[in-house]
């Protein structure tokens, strides 16, 4: 009788370690799965039912784009498996984190460098729309409120690209400062740019220390062509590889003219 209860405590001994040592071995318990951002690319044009799988996997959608076919989204991390196995689906690449290119050099050295002033001579950037893509413009700068002409911002979504980091401000004055210096390269309000004259506007893509996403940047090249944009300049970049979608997203904006 003794040794039938032995045996039995023992087993249930044994069968309380093996739970506790699956439930140990899973993630904390009770604890949600990390959520990540994704650049999910389809085969077709994405929709509402490209959407509605995104969803279903637990993920929120962040954009649907039509310059390239695909999603950015946010979602558990074990739904990347599922959705790489989709036949609609040609793969899923992390939303990579981009940063502002250092500006240590004065604007005045690199508009001298390249002879601006005598492409001026013929051409001053006159109907020439041009967008800066990265911290945003201070806008009601006296170097660029005149040619100031819109945008957007990707960060906070509230439409007003309103420079805080200072970046954007920077390389928009190489680019398109007014000329309003009497023709001198530098005077009472700082460089004159390389254009002008020409349409600026900002799309904002890094936040206040610097820092975007790879899915914002892409949305910012969607509106550029969704915009009749010309020349689009970006002074940033990626520790680590930013994946065949934003390279896509490159190509058919360049394609698009």
């Amino acid at each position: 009788m003794i040794e039938r209860w032995r045996s039995s405590a023992v087993a249930t001994c044994i069968l309380l370690v093996a739970v506790l040592s699956g439930l140990l071995a899973s993630p904390a318990w009770g604890q949600q799965p990390e959520r990540v951002k994704v650049l999910i690319a389809f085969r077709g044009q994405p929709g509402p039912a490209e959407q509605a799988l995104v969803r279903g996997m637990g993920g929120s959608v962040k954009y649907t784009y039509h310059l390239v076919p695909a999603i950015a989204a946010t979602l558990p991390e074990p739904a990347i498996s599922a959705l790489e196995a989709n036949p609609h689906v040609t793969r899923v690449e992390p939303d990579r984190q981009m940063r502002a290119l250092d500006t240590e050099l004065d604007n005045s050295w690199g508009v001298t460098r390249i002879g601006a002033e005598s492409v001026q001579g013929g051409n001053k950037g006159d109907g020439i729309r041009l967008a800066v893509i990265d911290s945003g413009i201070n806008y009601d700068h006296p170097d660029l409120d005149d040619n100031y002409a819109g945008g957007d911002d990707f960060v906070q979504g509230d439409g007003d690209p309103m420079d805080v980091y200072g970046h954007g401000t920077h390389v928009a004055g190489t680019a398109c400062a007014e000329d309003n210096d009497n023709g001198e390269a530098v005077g009472p309000y700082g460089v004159v740019g390389v254009a002008p004259a020409c349409a600026l506007y900002a799309l904002r893509v890094l936040d206040d220390d610097g820092f975007g996403d790879a899915s914002d940047l892409i949305g910012a090249l969607q509106w550029a062509v969704d915009n009749g944009i010309q020349v689009a300049n970006l002074s940033l970049g990626w520790d680590l590889n930013p994946g065949d979608t934003v390279k896509d997203a490159f190509d058919n904006a360049e394609a698009a003219g």
